[in-house]
């Protein structure tokens, strides 16, 4: 029986990785397509989005981060038991 708010953490964490991941993606498409047909209106484009690697690998980082830290809290304040979170624990 997973609360509520850890669910709707670890939904936001789930959801900043996967579109941090289609960022790359494109980003590392449009560096392929413009290496092609050798434009470079694109570079502006790919300086930012070295420039901003950094910052949303954090950015996810610190959402796993505060998702475990929202499920560890349940447990702490008596919302949820050991046993409620992990069936198989054996007290």
């Amino acid at each position: 029986m997973p609360s509520s708010h850890a669910q709707l953490a670890a939904f936001a964490a789930t959801l900043a990785t996967l579109h941090f991941k289609r960022r790359l993606g494109a980003a590392a498409a449009i560096e392929v397509v413009g290496n092609k047909t050798g434009r470079t209106s694109r570079h502006g484009f790919m300086a930012s989005m070295r420039m901003m690697d950094p910052l949303g690998t954090w950015l996810v980082g610190m959402t796993w981060l505060a998702a475990v830290a929202v499920g560890v809290s349940r447990v702490y304040l008596g919302y949820h038991s050991i046993v409620q979170v992990d069936p198989n624990h054996k007290p």
